[in-house]
């Protein structure tokens, strides 16, 4: 019992703002106080909350990058015995003057305005030799426009010690899926631009319906950059911490907190110039917003609450996934298998018919969401995400054609349901219509009955007050006999029109029911689909053989 009140006492601590004055590191520790204490920091984020709000000390950061992104495990990998060594013996190999001319080409181009990356400052040398060393230690992945950025801010946070920044650029290539996006045709870079998107669209659809043509680009820049392209590197560094720890989740939290910081000031401008506001003044545009390391914190902030988990993530994948094989199976005639080149064209650059068989990399297809922190890695190719699938074409076309009369039975029931809904519908409006003219005449009945009561009151008044011309009086009857014959008649039309319309009147409710019924019934059909169309190309991504039942 007294356990149990220390921690109800800890707790109530806790909840309140003493929290935000303590480090990251305190947090930990306060943290593994106990099992209590550890689950309600699951529940609300504690290590998410203080690494966004920058309870990270810089003397932490270090120690933190290292560990938390895998780094220390890399020399072992690689079959050195420290980083030191590993990034002395690293950025000394020699490597092809292609790759040495690009490398110093965008040497001179990163962070130009800032001191340290001056012409001939110590950011220019050492950002040259960590990027050698990235290109010596991953050679299947080599240089990619965007590591520069990438590797920069690394060494800004890391107060330029060359050894540390290699390690961590490193294991955001190696453990972060990123040795994908910077290889050779940027592999996976696809998947992830639809994820952001799909993504920008759920959570901001005007947003996301008012900077189509340009978001794809944006999200290129922002996703290859890690921020960096849009927000100052001394801003986007609690989105770095966040980042190692949780994975790819933080990275499409923080874009999209920042486009919805800007959504009145994007919307209001013409769709022609919001390319012009968000690529060539980007950076006056996102200063606005997230100028400082606080206003960037406060971003994060919000971001937090944005539902998006890597299991969200995977699910957009497989949806990439399964599009882009339709794609494929669409392009099927049952003649001549698609060329190369239209493959190609059609940014198929997975796929490869090879005589009767289509062979797919998967590699390019899926992604890897969460941290892999372990020290087992190898350059990312199609045999590290599954392989290749081959399926004969054959199938596929049978495939085609299965899907198509998947679509054409739905397609035939969804005409149904409209058709069922349609009646009902029309129904209910007639229901609708009978009861507002019934309330109608009902209305009328009341108005003339207080007419009525009305007239019978100022004769009523005459009498009493023993007037004296008495045709004042036979007016006043006659005003009142009038009244009550148009109240009778109303009431009569009222009474006629409610016997007749008694049925539909009656079943209102159960009409309205039933066309939400049949809502529910056409919804539960149209998903019903999809998930066949998706467990059956499922089947085939899987590499499981497609069943042929006879069908031509």
């Amino acid at each position: 019992q007294v356990f149990e009140v220390a921690m109800d006492y800890v707790a109530l601590i806790v909840d309140h703002p003493v929290l935000h004055f303590l480090s990251f590191a305190g947090v930990c520790q306060l943290q593994a106080a106990s099992r209590f204490l550890h689950q309600r920091s699951l529940r609300q984020k504690w290590r998410e909350v203080c690494l966004a709000r920058g309870q990270l000390t810089a003397e932490e950061r270090g120690r933190y990058w290292i560990f938390a992104s895998g780094a220390h495990h890399l020399p072992a990998t690689l079959g050195f015995a420290t980083l030191h060594e590993c990034f002395a013996v690293l950025s000394t190999r020699d490597l092809p003057d292609a790759t040495l001319s690009i490398i110093s080409r965008d040497v001179h181009r990163t962070f130009p305005v800032r001191e340290e990356f001056r012409e001939g400052g110590l950011g220019q040398s050492s950002l040259h030799k960590v990027l050698l060393a990235l290109a010596a230690a991953a050679p299947g992945v080599g240089y990619c426009q965007g590591m520069n950025y990438v590797v920069a801010t690394a060494l800004l946070h890391l107060d330029f010690d060359l050894p540390k920044a290699f390690g961590v650029s490193l294991a955001i290539l190696m453990h972060y899926d990123f040795g994908s996006l910077f290889a050779p045709a940027v592999p996976r870079l696809h998947i992830r631009v639809s994820q952001f998107v799909h993504l920008l669209q759920n959570f901001s659809p005007r947003l996301a319906a008012h900077v189509h043509v340009t978001a794809d680009a944006l999200a290129q820049q922002w996703i290859l950059t890690l921020g960096v392209y849009a927000v100052q590197p001394d801003a986007v560094v609690n989105m770095w911490d966040l980042f190692f720890s949780t994975g790819w989740k933080t990275i499409f939290r923080g874009g999209i907190s920042l486009l919805q910081r800007l959504e009145n000031v994007i919307c209001s401008e013409d769709p022609d110039d919001v390319a012009i506001l968000l690529h060539r003044n980007r950076r006056e545009t996102f200063q606005k917003v997230a100028g400082t390391r606080r206003q960037f914190s406060e971003i994060l902030m919000d971001s937090l609450s944005l539902k998006i988990t890597n299991g969200s993530l995977d699910v957009l994948a497989a949806r990439y996934e399964r599009t882009r094989f339709l794609q494929f199976v669409d392009m099927l005639d049952g003649t001549a298998p698609p060329s190369t080149p239209a493959l190609m064209a059609a940014s198929l650059d997975g796929f490869l018919c090879e005589g009767d068989i289509l062979r797919v990399d998967r590699s390019r297809l899926v992604t890897v969401n969460r941290p892999r922190r372990s020290g087992s890695w190898c350059v990312p190719t199609c045999e590290d995400q599954g392989g290749f699938i081959e399926v004969p074409l054959a199938e596929l076309i049978y495939l085609k054609t299965r899907l198509a009369l998947m679509e054409s039975e739905t397609s035939q029931g969804v005409r149904e349901f409209e058709g069922q809904i349609h009646a009902l519908e029309k129904d209910r409006l007639a229901s609708r219509q009978a009861q507002q003219r019934l309330d109608s005449l009902k209305t009328e009945a009341e108005r003339k009955w207080e007419k009525k009561a009305e007239c019978m009151e100022v004769l009523h008044r005459a009498v009493t007050q023993g007037g004296t011309v008495t045709q004042d009086r036979s007016h006043l009857q006659f005003q009142v006999a009038s009244a009550e014959q148009d109240f009778f008649a109303a009431k009569a039309r009222y009474q006629d029109f409610l016997a007749k319309y008694r049925f539909p009147l009656d079943k209102a409710a159960e009409l309205n029911e039933a066309k939400t019924h049949k809502i529910r019934q056409l919804h539960a059909l149209v998903s019903g689909l999809q998930q066949r169309k998706d467990a059956l190309l499922d089947k085939v991504l899987q590499g499981c053989r497609v069943e042929m039942d006879g069908c031509s």
